[in-house]
């Protein structure tokens, strides 16, 4: 008699495709991935200031999901492990990718609802970002217009507001030349263990070259004054000056680092 051996393959909902045939999968795993009723986790800032590079690290390590409700038919919006095969804890209340506080969907819960916040040097993201001169800004600033970068500010300003006790700030800088120093402080904030980091360091290049290859747009790598050493110290200066003008809170608080020698 012949025997035979059935073999059953589970495809995940997101492989290499046509988007277009998957988008009802998509829709139910981002129903999933939001349906939460715990205390919700956010992961804020302006573009271009790490949120992909610290997202993959949180999933390595905890085994918690990230993504993002804006643009999350795109990979990179979805969770890492979906595209690298990282081991998830469905139990874990996921981590929420923003750009800007507005796509929080639902009332917020500032008393227990936790908030990571990057910051990154202003005028290196900016002239990432913007593809603008500062000129151009300065000039819709004081014009009353709506201005490139504008919304820097009210992203730092909305961090600023939110409870100390539940919010967590991460500088941009140190996490690119101080990584496993801020990665404890992103696991202690979590309530998370530190078990996997010292295995991760150990294949770090690795790691950042793996999500680098997904963030197709990524250019500065680990040079953290990749766009801003073209300009003259003596144009980024006249920025700070404006910055300290605009914004004496948050540049006396936070943005103080980054003023130009």
């Amino acid at each position: 008699m012949k025997k035979y051996l059935l073999v059953v393959v589970f495809i995940p909902t997101l492989l290499h495709g046509s988007l277009a045939c998957m988008s009802g999968a998509l829709q139910i795993e981002l129903r999933h991935l939001t349906s939460r009723k715990t205390p919700r986790i956010f992961l804020l800032s302006y573009p271009r200031s790490g949120n992909s590079w610290l997202r993959y690290c949180i999933e390595f390590l905890t085994g918690r999901a990230t993504f993002s409700r804006a643009g999350f038919m795109q990979p990179i919006n979805q969770p890492f492990a979906w595209h690298f095969g990282f081991e998830l804890n469905a139990a874990k209340e996921p981590v929420e990718k923003l750009h800007r506080p507005k796509e929080i969907q639902g009332a917020m819960n500032q008393g227990h609802d936790k908030l990571l916040f990057i910051l990154r040097n202003p005028k290196e993201t900016f002239a990432r970002y913007e593809r603008s001169s500062f000129d151009e800004l300065l000039r819709d600033c004081h014009a009353g217009r709506s201005y490139a970068g504008s919304y820097y500010f009210e992203d730092l300003e909305y961090f600023d507001a939110w409870p100390d006790s539940s919010k967590l700030l991460i500088y941009y800088e140190d996490l690119i030349q101080h990584p496993e120093t801020t990665l404890k402080k992103v696991l202690d904030f979590l309530g998370e263990s530190a078990d996997r980091l010292c295995d991760f360091m150990h294949s770090y290049d690795q790691h950042k070259k793996a999500c680098v290859d997904l963030y197709y747009i990524a250019e500065s790598k680990d040079d953290t004054a990749y766009h801003t050493k073209r300009l003259s110290a003596a144009y980024l200066r006249r920025v700070d000056q404006w910055i300290s003008q605009a914004y004496p809170n948050l540049w006396n608080r936070y943005l103080i680092r980054y003023a130009e020698q």
